[in-house]
């Protein structure tokens, strides 16, 4: 049984649990009377997991077309500007994003949920069980090795290095290397946490009242792991 995804939003967090009878969704908030609220729902999961493979199964059929596609327009277009072209616009859509998202006040609450998962997630990682005060999570790193957000950034990341590798490295020799020298500095830089500070952008340091949610959503998550 372990935590495999975690989301936050503006009241609160939620864990996505796996366990031998299923998935389950562990959701903790705020509410309004400024009390905390805790709650576990076993069907949320599933219609997500539909979801995911509806999604799995479009992107799988569209696979085979583009690249029959590439293959019939590569003799009269120059792939490698193309492809430069939409990694530019991707990196400068990512760039915009995270201008326009670092000038929304309204998030502030969310990033604040964002750095109390994170810092739950470190510490059950760290300690292998839920912490019991909420000064034992808060001496904890705000920035997630598996954020979401770094993880695309690291994909991305490794996806500009191999196309810039294999569209204006010569010889395969030399591609090889250079592809082999990519996954290493990738390998090194992401376990490393080195690729953390994008998170900056969409954390702030959180507050009692957000490290007192994410404490009693974990320890609504040790009595299920006790239960099970």
């Amino acid at each position: 049984m372990r935590i495999s995804e975690a989301r936050s939003y503006s009241q609160g967090i939620e864990f996505l649990v796996r366990c031998g009878y299923g998935n389950v969704i562990i959701r903790g908030r705020r509410n309004t009377d400024g009390t905390v609220f805790v709650e576990l729902d076993d069907k949320f999961k599933k219609e997500k997991a539909k979801g995911k493979t509806l999604i799995s199964i479009i992107v799988a059929m569209c696979a085979i077309p583009i690249a029959i596609l590439v293959s019939k327009v590569e003799r009269y277009i120059n792939i490698s500007l193309v492809g430069i072209e939409l990694i530019s616009i991707f990196w400068l859509a990512i760039i915009l994003y995270i201008v326009y998202m670092k000038e929304q006040k309204d998030k502030e609450e969310m990033y604040r949920y964002h750095a109390a998962e994170h810092k739950a997630l470190n510490y059950l990682e760290k300690h292998g069980r839920v912490p019991e005060t909420m000064e034992e999570l808060k001496k904890m790193d705000k920035y997630y090795i598996s954020c979401g957000t770094t993880l695309l950034y690291v994909a991305m990341l490794f996806v500009t290095m191999v196309f810039l590798v294999f569209a204006f490295v010569p010889y395969l020799a030399l591609k090889i290397v250079s592809f082999a020298i990519a996954t290493i500095l990738i390998l090194y830089l992401w376990p490393n946490g080195k690729c953390n500070f994008i998170q900056k952008y969409f954390v702030l340091e959180p507050t009692n009242a957000e490290l007192e949610v994410a404490l009693e959503t974990l320890k609504l998550y040790d009595r299920i792991i006790d239960f099970t």
